[in-house]
């Protein structure tokens, strides 16, 4: 599942270092991963492909102000034109689904190689998801229109099913820059609807 999707439907993606290396040097907590300001925005080029068919779009992740929801403490946020809550907790980012299920959206520290569920849930027809991350070991340079860095790589995969049936339905990776954010993020949905989607960040401020 998208990132992005997450921040839609709940509310949906920093380092500095040399090729090879698995820390930066300046980066050590969740905050320096994924900094929340308010004033802060992200403006992203996102393309689609449907099974060939391409669609072209640019949308912004703005932080508008500090909010509160279930006692949580944290910013009103807006992703993809689409209102959202997200705060820090612990070593996580976190957002707030169906007004209270707390999902978390990234993780740092996190030991490279190592899967987090994020999620494991049941739902009352018996389909099953699990949505494993895990940090890849090397920091990977990344170009996006905004520039070049060199990013924490999160791997991202969802399996789910009915009784008898489970497998991989979406794959997604995550790139993340030190003190910048969300830079680039790849998301494939499998069969049997086949489709990606790319997001790359134009500007920040």
């Amino acid at each position: 599942m998208k990132l992005t999707a997450i921040l839609l439907l709940c509310t949906g993606f920093f380092y500095m270092g040399c090729k090879g290396s698995t820390e930066p040097t300046s980066v050590q907590t969740i905050k320096d991963v994924y900094p929340l300001k308010v004033g802060s925005s992200w403006t992203f080029a996102e393309t689609e492909n449907h099974s060939g068919t391409i669609l072209n779009d640019t949308f912004m992740f703005t932080v508008d102000g500090p909010s509160t929801m279930n006692g949580h403490s944290g910013f009103g946020v807006t992703y993809h034109g689409a209102p959202g809550f997200m705060y820090f907790s612990d070593n996580d980012v976190k957002t707030i689904a169906d007004g209270s299920r707390e999902i978390v959206l990234v993780r740092y520290p996190a030991e490279p190689g190592v899967d987090i569920v994020f999620r494991d849930s049941v739902y009352e027809s018996g389909y099953k998801t699990t949505y494993y991350v895990r940090r890849m070991p090397d920091l990977v340079s990344v170009t996006v229109p905004a520039g070049t860095f060199d990013c924490v790589h999160l791997h991202m995969v969802e399996i789910g099913g009915g009784p008898g049936v489970f497998d991989t339905t979406n794959i997604d990776d995550l790139y993340l820059a030190p003190g910048i954010g969300q830079v680039k993020e790849v998301s494939y949905l499998l069969p049997p609807a086949v489709s990606s989607t790319t997001i790359e960040l134009i500007s920040y401020k």
